[in-house]
């Protein structure tokens, strides 16, 4: 399943989203239909949305369809049925709002390492 995406740049920084548009300081952005995305600034960083399907991740709700929301380090997973919608809402201070999905922080290390067992 796919959901849409609306950006709102409340940063005062100029920010690009995937697919090449420019959203200034008060732009907003609507994405078409997709599956991953992100929007990016050499200020802000990126701020993605990665289509995890019927995926689970410790820590997120029971709907079927889930997108992960990864920006500056921390990760959120929203979780929907049907159609999803999200907003995500950059402010002055830089801080990310979500809205539109179910949400939750997500309990992810996006870094798992190969454990070796030492010899026996």
């Amino acid at each position: 399943m796919s959901y849409h995406v609306t950006v709102i740049n409340n940063s005062g920084l100029p920010v690009t989203a995937s697919d090449g548009t420019a959203i200034p300081p008060k732009g907003t952005w609507v994405s078409s239909i997709i599956g991953n995305a992100y929007v990016e600034s050499s200020m802000l960083g990126h701020l993605t949305f990665l289509d995890i399907g019927e995926q689970h991740i410790p820590g997120d709700s029971s709907e079927t369809w889930g997108v992960l929301i990864t920006y500056q380090g921390r990760h959120a997973v929203g979780r929907y049925e049907g159609g999803g919608k999200l907003t995500a809402t950059i402010n002055m201070l830089q801080q990310v709002a979500l809205d539109g999905m179910t949400l939750r922080i997500a309990q992810y290390n996006p870094l798992v390492p190969h454990l070796a067992l030492p010899p026996a």
